[in-house]
């Protein structure tokens, strides 16, 4: 399951990330705002996961413990997007980033609960990778008071990756299947969502790598 983080899907999108400029306030309080309302699923759709599983499932209980991570994370974004001097209302969802969370409701309601965690370990990895890179842009261009949610991510810890990694392995092969799929899948609506907030908030195309 390792080479998920060194496919060309996954390495893509690190790549496109790191070329965006957050520097720019409208940019990054965009990314900001498209966080937002994904984030604001995270904790919904891990207690549903969780309930979908049997009580004493293993991956039921790091779905739980997942839960209580991510609880107020959501608030936090939207504190750093009024301490850019926006708000909210100023960036509606793309419908891409609708998908991004709604997809996830299909696969643990209609596939099965394990696959979530395609999605939860994209974004965790992506986390460990470039978040110290970008606090430290966003810090520098914004202050303290509108980089929490980023400073709270910037050092995620690389054990929760390999933890993930290790439950993914542990999973029966139609069900590891499943989870590499939706881990596509997450890379590539997420650089969807990243394209549309280059093309929103940005003037400057991005090349492909």
């Amino acid at each position: 399951m390792k080479k998920l983080l060194s496919s060309p899907e996954y390495r893509y999108v690190v790549d496109y990330f790191q070329k965006m400029d957050f520097s720019d306030k409208d940019g990054y309080a965009n990314w900001l705002a498209q966080t937002y309302y994904f984030v604001s699923h995270s904790v919904r759709l891990s207690a549903l996961g969780a309930s979908k599983l049997p009580v004493d499932s293993p991956i039921g209980k790091r779905m739980a413990a997942h839960t209580i991570e991510e609880t107020g994370h959501h608030t936090i974004a939207m504190k750093d997007i009024e301490g850019l001097g926006r708000k909210i209302s100023d960036f509606p969802a793309f419908g891409v980033t609708n998908a991004f969370y709604q997809a996830q409701y299909y696969k643990v309601l209609f596939e099965h609960p394990y696959h979530l965690l395609g999605q939860i370990f994209m974004l965790e990895a992506f986390s460990v990778e470039v978040g110290p890179w970008m606090y430290d842009v966003v810090k520098k261009a914004h202050g303290e008071k509108a980089t929490r949610f980023v400073k709270v991510h910037a050092h995620e810890d690389v054990d929760h990756v390999e933890k993930a990694l290790k439950a993914i392995e542990s999973f029966p092969v139609e069900n590891q299947k499943g989870t590499e799929d939706n881990f596509y899948q997450a890379c590539e609506l997420y650089f969807n969502i990243l394209k549309s907030i280059q093309e929103k908030s940005f003037s400057k195309e991005i090349t492909a790598a």
